[in-house]
């Protein structure tokens, strides 16, 4: 009886030895990863940042500037663009292992497209007041040409500001809004002229930023000549105009 008893302990000390041995050498100390996407990374857009570490139970990300999170998984805005290095450290009981990847930041692609033709945005909307009506306008340079070709936007909101997310043809009744464009514009001088058609568009402004906004959507031109006597327009065409535009709206002077 008393060797088996002994046999007994002896079977239960191997038994809790190896038990401890086993589940120890199952805690391996992490591995840090992760992945980006979009991996073009553009200012102020909204980048997914997703851990693919291995045994790690807490993370701590360090994406420059003082922004950090202890998120698996965090969603991230970076406000200025070049090259920012992004490092993520994941932790487990056993210890800690750090990685990092260099992120460059883009301009956004500021553009319109007059049908298929492209014209690159370099310069920031502004609110403009004349013959007591404000609205937004953009001049864009175009090569080979003396003046600047202009789009107008009439927002709802009001004097100065765009204080919410709105839809053209969604949100408000058809005609709410207006739009314009003139082609190598000077004045009373110009080359061709259009007006929005009434209640089209899909034209969506966001505030993506403290003072910075997106301009997205599709408007449809109605082209042709406007008689400054009588106030009519005559449509001859339609041209479709595609915007992408985020950035700040200087304010009125």
């Amino acid at each position: 009886m008393i060797m088996t008893k002994n046999y007994q302990i002896l079977n239960f000390i191997i038994a809790a030895l190896f038990s401890v041995t086993f589940f120890s050498s199952c805690e391996k100390e992490p591995v840090a990863s992760f992945s980006v996407e979009p991996e073009n990374v553009v200012q102020y857009e909204e980048i997914q940042f997703t851990s693919t570490s291995q045994d790690a139970i807490s993370y701590l990300w360090d994406f420059g500037g003082g922004l950090t999170s202890t998120d698996a998984n965090p969603k991230v805005q970076f406000l200025t663009t070049g090259e920012v290095v992004v490092k993520l450290t994941a932790i487990n009981d056993k210890g800690e292992h750090t990685v990092s990847q260099t992120i460059t930041v883009s301009k956004p692609d500021n553009h319109y497209m007059l049908g298929t033709t492209k014209y690159a945005i370099t310069n920031n909307m502004f609110w403009y007041s004349a013959m007591g009506s404000t609205y937004i306008r953009l001049l864009t340079p175009v090569a080979g040409q003396t003046n600047s070709d202009l789009l107008k936007l009439y927002p709802y909101q009001g004097l100065g500001t765009v204080d919410q997310t709105y839809t053209w043809a969604e949100s408000k009744a058809a005609g709410t809004y207006n739009f314009g464009y003139t082609a190598d514009y000077a004045g009373m001088n110009y080359a061709w002229t259009a007006i929005g058609k009434t209640g089209s568009g899909s034209l969506k402004v966001e505030e993506v930023a403290d003072g910075i906004f997106k301009f997205s959507g599709t408007m449809i031109l109605s082209v042709g000549a406007y008689d400054f006597n009588t106030g009519l327009f005559t449509e001859t065409s339609t041209k479709n105009l595609t915007l992408y535009y985020v950035g700040p709206i200087t304010p009125l002077p």
